[in-house]
C-alpha cells in the first residue's frame, strides 16, 4: 500500500470535506431535531451506498437482496414518517425546519459517496483516508468553534 500521491489526492480529499460537511450537520441537527430522527436517517447510508455501488461500481445485486434493501427503505421511511411530534421538549418539527431536515438528508448521500469515493481508489489502505478525514474534522471543527464562540 502506498500513501497519497497526485491520483488519489482528489478522492481522499473529497472524502475528507464529505466527513466534515456530514459531521457539522449531525451537529447542527442535534440541537433542534430528535436524535432519534437523526440517527435513523444517518443509518439510511448503506443503502445509498448499495444504490451507489449499482450505479458506479456496476455492482449486481441478488433477488433477496434487493428484497431486503426495499424492506429496510420502507422500515426507516415509516419510522420517520410515523413519528410523533412531541418526541422530544424543544425540538422542531419538519415544518419549522425544513432546511435541517433537507440537510439531514443530505448526510446519508455525502456519507455513501465518500465511500464510493474511497472504493474507486485502490491505492491506499483506509487507515490512510481515515487519518486525512479526522484531521480534516478537527480543523473545521476547530473554526467552527472558534467563529461561533
Amino acid at each position: 500500500m502506498k500513501g497519497v500521491d497526485k491520483t488519489t489526492a482528489p478522492g481522499v480529499a473529497f472524502r475528507s470535506v464529505q466527513g466534515s460537511i456530514a459531521n457539522t450537520i449531525n451537529y447542527a441537527c442535534a440541537k433542534y431535531l430528535p436524535i432519534t430522527i437523526i440517527g435513523l436517517i444517518n443509518n439510511m447510508s448503506p443503502v445509498i451506498t448499495v444504490v451507489l455501488a449499482y450505479i458506479f461500481l456496476k455492482e449486481r445485486l441478488k433477488p433477496v437482496e434487493i428484497v431486503f434493501f426495499v424492506l429496510s427503505v420502507a422500515g426507516i421511511v415509516i419510522i420517520i414518517l410515523g413519528g410523533s411530534a412531541s418526541d422530544g421538549v424543544g425540538y422542531l418539527t419538519i415544518s419549522q425546519a425544513p432546511w435541517l431536515y433537507v440537510a439531514l438528508f443530505c448526510n446519508p448521500f455525502l456519507t455513501a459517496s465518500g465511500t464510493i469515493a474511497l472504493r474507486k481508489i485502490k491505492k491506499i489502505h483506509e487507515y490512510i483516508a481515515a487519518w486525512y478525514l479526522n484531521i480534516t474534522m478537527m480543523l473545521s471543527c476547530l473554526i467552527l468553534v472558534l467563529c461561533l464562540d
